[in-house]
């Protein structure tokens, strides 16, 4: 017996960890916390945190990509590019993928809107400007490629009335994320896309940062503002909410996008209405002048239109 009360003296004495624990506590088997749990628990909830951030990547990453639209500017039957480039300028911008078509952004149907050299030079409103090329690549690829969309026809139809997200139907109905426009409460996960800096070229990289979201869908206030970190750095974002189905299968759904407001700040447009089928697109150019290539004259003033002949 005596031995028996010797190792349990031995144990409290020697072990840090149950320094703050009585005797009678140990024998009573209240062992209590133990220094290193606690961060075991924090490493373990990160973990799985992760773990969920990396699902709902993998659910929606394939169905996100980039369009790179150029535009130029056409006045008297003539076109002009800028810093002798066949084109004036260009935006990139997230376009999501859902069944039957893919939204994009206003960048892409208006890619002069926020263009500061296109408002100071056309401000005697002189130039016309015109769709030239559009590009898209994949969110985890590097490489573009040439796209024909169906920008200026019944294809591409503005969502909301003020025209920042636009549908586009597809030639032919292929698979994409589905759906969510119920009015009601949800509860999911706002992803937005950053590039690595602040500046938007062919180059950059593009990755996803995560936020949990609450929201309470109504049919009067379809548009929430949102107030992302470094939003100068953001090409698009989108909410998704998770539906869950039978045999523990969880389906991500697409409920809102974000979009951007008269004030360049973001904001989140819900999709709990149909698209809209009155709004007036940019007049469509001949696509056919995009092969008209030729050597550009020499321009002094970075932003001022180089002719293209």
């Amino acid at each position: 017996m005596n031995r028996i009360w010797t190792i349990i003296l031995l144990i409290v004495i020697s072990s840090p960890a149950l320094a703050q624990i009585s005797l009678d506590e140990l024998l009573e088997g209240k062992v209590g916390k133990i220094e290193g749990i606690e961060n075991e628990t924090d490493t373990a909830q990160i973990s799985k945190t992760q773990k969920e951030s990396e699902v709902i990547n993998n659910a929606v990453f394939s169905e996100l990509s980039i369009i790179r639209q150029q535009y130029r500017l056409e006045r008297d039957g003539d076109y002009y590019g800028k810093n002798n480039e066949p084109y004036y300028g260009e935006t990139y911008s997230l376009s999501i993928k859902v069944t039957g078509g893919m939204y994009l952004l206003e960048d892409v149907v208006e890619p002069w809107k926020r263009d500061a050299d296109y408002q100071r030079v056309n401000a005697s409103k002189n130039y016309k400007p015109v769709w030239f090329w559009s590009y898209q690549r994949a969110l985890s690829d590097s490489i573009y490629k040439a796209v024909e969309l169906e920008l200026g026809t019944r294809y591409t139809t503005p969502v909301n009335k003020e025209k920042s997200l636009y549908w586009h139907e597809d030639a032919k109905s292929d698979f994409g994320l589905s759906v969510d426009n119920t009015l009601g409460y949800k509860s999911g996960v706002m992803l937005w896309a950053y590039s690595d800096t602040g500046v938007r070229d062919s180059a950059m990289v593009v990755k996803l940062r995560q936020t949990s979201f609450k929201l309470d869908v109504k049919a009067d206030s379809t548009l929430v503002a949102m107030s992302p970190n470094e939003p100068e750095k953001i090409i698009g974002g989108l909410y998704v909410v998770p539906k869950y189905e039978r045999g523990g299968r969880v389906l991500y759904m697409l409920a809102g996008i974000a979009v951007r407001t008269n004030d360049s700040k973001w904001a989140l447009q819900t999709l709990a209405t149909e698209p809209t089928k009155n709004g007036d697109a940019a007049a469509p150019s001949d696509k056919s002048d995009k092969k008209k290539k030729g050597k550009q004259s020499e321009s002094t003033d970075s932003i001022n239109p180089t002719p293209i002949k």
